[in-house]
Formats: C-alpha cells, structure tokens, sequence
C-alpha cells in the first residue's frame, strides 16, 4: 500500500497537533507550586534581562503571564489545527475549517479546564476556556489569513 503525498501531510499535521495537546496537557498536570515556580522563573529571567532597576513584585504580573500563556498555547494549538483540518478536508471549505478549529480547540480547553479539577491546588476556570477559545480563533485566524495570501 502506497501513501499518498496528501495523506502523509495529514495524518503529519494531525501527529503535530496531537503532540502540541500533549505538551498543554503536560503544563496542565503541574500542580499549583510548580505551576507558579515556573511562572515565577520566566518573569525573573524576563525582569532581569529587560528591566535596570529592582525586580519588581512578580504577583503583580505572576496572572497577566499566566493568561497570556494560556492565549499563546491555544494560539498555536489553532494554526496547528487549522492546518491539520486543511490537510483533511477540501481548501474550499475555509469558513468549515476555521469553525471546526475554534470548536475542536475550544472542547480541549474545556477538556483541560476539567482535568486540573484533579490536579492538587488547580481549578477549572471558566474564564481561561474564553481565553484559550480566542487564542485558538486568534491563531487559526492568522494561519487561513497567511495561507490565503500564500495561495494568491
């Protein structure tokens, strides 16, 4: 049996997508200590190559981060996804691909929101599904958007 060229691409972006899930799962298994350790490393190192003075409070920023990385990983899960559903179905179902990418992603977010109900001093916010929701829209917006223009 010979793959096709087209079906390596899908099955590939679909590996890549699944992969990247795995990753957010794995931020996600963090409990809340390592979960703000490492919260608190990145702001550090960020703080201490960007800012002259004092280190400023990290609580202060510690919850912008942790949105802004929640919107960064469904950003990229979005254009991985989007690709992936590209790779699957015809390029003319644009609008079917980007639907299907926010509603594929946003149903993750929720997943992942239910999963650290079990892992020890998280909870499943409401709020960060809305925020991975926009981060998955965001990003598979910018992926059609880049192929559209690649196209012509």
């Amino acid at each position: 049996m010979r793959i096709t060229q087209d079906k390596f691409q899908m099955v590939f972006a679909w590996i890549v997508s699944a992969l990247w899930m795995a990753v957010i799962f794995m931020f996600s298994s963090d409990n809340a200590a390592d979960s703000g350790e490492k919260s608190d490393t990145v702001l550090t190192v960020f703080f201490s190559l960007f800012w002259k003075n004092d280190v400023p409070d990290l609580q202060a920023f510690s919850f912008w981060l942790r949105k802004a990385a929640h919107f960064a990983e469904y950003f990229i899960l979005g254009g991985l996804v989007a690709n992936a559903w590209r790779n699957t179905l015809a390029p003319r179902y644009l609008w079917r691909i980007c639907l299907l990418s926010v509603i594929f992603c946003a149903v993750y977010a929720a997943t992942d929101e239910i999963h650290q109900m079990f892992v020890p001093g998280r909870a499943a916010r409401l709020a960060d599904v809305a925020i991975d929701s926009a981060g998955a829209a965001a990003g598979t917006a910018v992926f059609m958007l880049i192929t559209s223009l690649w196209r012509t």
